[in-house]
């Protein structure tokens, strides 16, 4: 096996006793800021039992040799698995096997945990008969745009069997308690970030709650995100995250039970977009929806992806 391939894992991996929570990070040449992200795990307060899993989304810088030097030296079970095929959804699907954690949280590789994250994602499940939970998310850098960003202190909770709100749930605090996320099948690899679609976390929220799984935005679950974006770079990525929007709204229309809800949502997004400017916006939603129906049916028949599947 190709040894830039094959998983690498640190001396407390196999000798580790059961985890409770497992963290997921993809990352994709971001080397340099891979090594800032990384170190908030080298001071993590608690006595919870957990281990850190990162997945090289088929990089093609240092990245690897970053990620493996720091499992090396980090007081925790940890692995550094590869995926060739990119995109979120994609990555973070290929950790789901090795992940052993009762709760599986994920955050990304330009993003800065707390130092309770891990203490308060399995305090929170503990505490919460939810499925699913959203962190809070805030800005790193004040230069930054005010993007991709969760700013409340106040707790909220989605009942099972509705539809979760749009921007709920982000890829850059979220997790998930690891049965009912496999039972789904993981993350739907054409969307998320470097995928076709943006969303593949409000998707795979979706399907979590039409399958009775509840949800919760807990502000105690911190990170901060450094995503360097500016001004000149909102607009493309909103174009990004409507067309993900739309298509969201059209998988979700053919396959969820609760399609009146989704139905009633897909209105309200198309009549803001139109009132806020006429044309663009209401055309990427649009085009989202479309697109996704183009794709289900050239792919009709095909076998989708599954998740979570022990290694050998």
């Amino acid at each position: 096996m190709n040894p830039n391939t094959a998983p690498t894992f640190n001396a407390r991996w196999q000798a580790a006793e059961p985890v409770e929570v497992s963290v997921v990070i993809c990352t994709r040449n971001r080397a340099r800021q891979l090594t800032a992200c990384l170190d908030r795990f080298h001071h993590q307060d608690t006595a919870v039992r957990w281990e850190l899993l990162i997945v090289d989304n088929a990089s093609t810088d240092d990245t690897r040799a970053v990620a493996d030097a720091f499992i090396a030296g980090l007081d925790a079970p940890a692995c550094v698995l590869r995926e060739g095929a990119r995109g979120n959804g994609a990555g973070r699907n290929a950790a789901l096997p090795w992940a052993r954690g009762t709760v599986i949280g994920f955050t990304d590789d330009d993003c800065y945990v707390a130092a309770d994250y891990v203490e308060q994602l399995a305090q929170t499940f503990r505490n919460h008969p939810v499925d699913y939970i959203a962190g809070r998310i805030l800005l790193y850098d004040p230069d930054d745009a005010p993007v991709t960003i969760a700013e409340s202190t106040e707790p909220r909770d989605v009942p099972a069997h509705r539809p979760v709100p749009g921007a709920f749930i982000q890829g850059a605090n979220m997790a998930f308690r690891r049965e009912p996320l496999v039972r789904q099948g993981g993350f739907d690899p054409v969307f998320g970030a470097g995928a076709r679609f943006a969303g593949e976390d409000w998707e795979v929220a979706m399907r979590v709650s039409d399958a009775g799984g509840a949800g919760r935005y807990e502000p105690r679950v911190l990170v901060w995100h450094h995503h360097g974006r500016k001004a000149p770079d909102v607009p493309a990525l909103w174009r990004f995250y409507l067309i993900g929007e739309g298509a969201l709204y059209a998988k979700t229309l053919l396959h969820s039970r609760f399609k009146w809800a989704i139905f009633a949502m897909l209105l309200r997004a198309l009549r803001a977009q139109f009132t806020w400017r006429p044309t663009r916006p209401f055309f990427f939603l649009v085009r989202g929806f479309v697109h996704y129906l183009a794709l289900q049916t050239r792919t009709a028949g095909r076998p989708r992806p599954s998740a979570g599947a022990a290694p050998s």
